[in-house]
């Protein structure tokens, strides 16, 4: 996974071929795409069910800003 981040953070400024950088833009697009997916079943699907039965205090019905927010903060801490 690391060798992916490291091909997405020099693109713009690289001399990589048109293809090569139109082909990590899609990928980064995809798994851009991919992420917010994953954080929409969570959100109305995973989340309600599961996370209040493990923290009663929790929200059991979070919006999905909400969970986006979340895990952003979770992305910037890690």
């Amino acid at each position: 996974m690391p060798s992916i981040i490291e091909g997405f953070t020099n693109v713009t400024s690289s001399n990589l071929s048109k293809e090569k950088k139109s082909e990590l833009y899609n990928l980064m697009f995809y798994l851009l795409l991919l992420k917010l997916l994953l954080i929409y079943i969570v959100t109305y699907f995973i989340w309600p069910k599961i996370v209040p039965s493990l923290f009663p205090g929790v929200n059991p019905n979070p919006t999905f800003i909400q969970l986006l927010g979340f895990s952003i903060m979770i992305g910037l801490l890690l």
